[in-house]
């Protein structure tokens, strides 16, 4: 519940409907001890998604919106389940939790009743900051390989499920495509 209210949930029930549908095909095939997972989609017009320990998976609406079939969705969420089913350290959200902690010093009345406690705050803001120095490159090889571990475990779930492999390549192609403009925008 804490994790929802500080990355920012948006509840659709259609679309929630749609993303768990997608999701449990590819848990069925996972295999009967797949752990649960759920998808929530984060009011974030970036490019963005991490999944989390306990089966979470965030991913901003804005890279919801950017995908151009079902099979890129289904591409998308068997990569995050992966890192959910390996249990690796899932990727920074950016900057969410930092504006969540602005807010939280500098909001208004308003959010002040809505607030979580300001010790898990500040927790959440050290691991995203750690996050971001693995995504940095201070641990490239291990966060590389969790990477493309998922690409490949991701691609073969859902194949299994029944999706076009070419959604993972139209995927990873669009995210190099984004991450090229980033790394323009930067420099």
């Amino acid at each position: 519940q804490r994790q929802r209210w500080a990355y920012g949930v948006v509840e659709q029930p259609q679309l929630d409907r749609a993303l768990d549908q997608i999701l449990q095909e590819l848990r069925r095939v996972a295999g009967s001890q797949a752990p649960e997972a759920r998808i929530h989609v984060m009011p974030d017009p970036s490019f963005q998604a991490y999944a989390t320990d306990d089966g979470s998976i965030f991913i901003a609406a804005g890279m919801l919106q950017s995908m151009e079939s079902k099979d890129e969705v289904a591409a998308l969420s068997a990569h995050e389940y992966v890192h959910v089913l390996r249990r690796h350290t899932g990727k920074s959200i950016g900057a969410g939790l930092s504006s969540i902690y602005l807010d939280y010093e500098y909001g208004g009345k308003a959010a002040a009743a809505n607030r979580p406690d300001i010790e898990y705050v500040r927790q959440a803001l050290l691991r995203e900051t750690a996050m971001q120095s693995v995504q940095a490159g201070i641990v490239p090889s291990r966060a590389r390989k969790q990477e493309d571990e998922a690409d490949r475990m991701g691609t073969d779930l859902m194949v299994a499920a029944g999706y076009n492999p070419i959604g993972m390549m139209d995927l990873l192609s669009r995210m190099e495509a984004w991450e090229q403009q980033r790394q323009q925008e930067i420099a």
